[in-house]
C-alpha cells in the first residue's frame, strides 16, 4: 500500500510540471484499462487479456482505431494538469482515502 500511495503522490507532483506529463479523468468511462503506446517509430495497443496479463498488437489499423477513441475521450475529460488546484486535490484525496480504506480492509 506504500508504494500505490507513493506512487499516486509522485503523479500529484508530476500534474503540477510543465511537461509532456498529462494525466485526464472521465468519471463516465470505467474499468477500460486499455492502454495505448505511441512514439515516432512504433505504436503498441495492449488490451487486458486476463487478471494478469494484457494482449499486446502493433497492427496498424487496430493502433490507429485505438487512437482515434482516445482522442475522443480526451475531449471529453478534464485534465489534472489544467485543472484548478481544489479541482486536483479533491481528486487526489479521493484516490488517498480508497488507498486508506483498502488498507483497513485488509487489515
Amino acid at each position: 500500500m506504500a508504494d500505490l500511495r507513493k506512487l499516486l503522490e509522485e503523479l500529484e507532483t508530476k500534474t503540477l510540471e510543465k511537461n509532456n506529463f498529462q494525466i485526464y479523468v472521465n468519471d463516465l468511462v470505467i474499468l477500460n484499462n486499455s492502454i495505448l503506446f505511441k512514439n515516432e517509430e512504433q505504436c503498441s495497443f495492449f488490451v487486458p487479456f486476463s487478471m494478469f496479463g494484457y494482449m499486446m498488437t502493433n497492427d496498424k489499423m487496430t493502433c490507429e482505431d485505438s487512437l482515434s477513441y482516445f482522442e475522443h475521450q480526451i475531449k471529453n475529460s478534464r485534465s489534472l494538469n489544467e485543472s484548478g488546484n481544489r479541482e486536483r486535490k479533491i481528486f487526489f484525496n479521493k484516490m488517498y482515502e480508497q488507498i486508506d480504506r483498502l488498507k483497513q480492509n485488509l487489515s
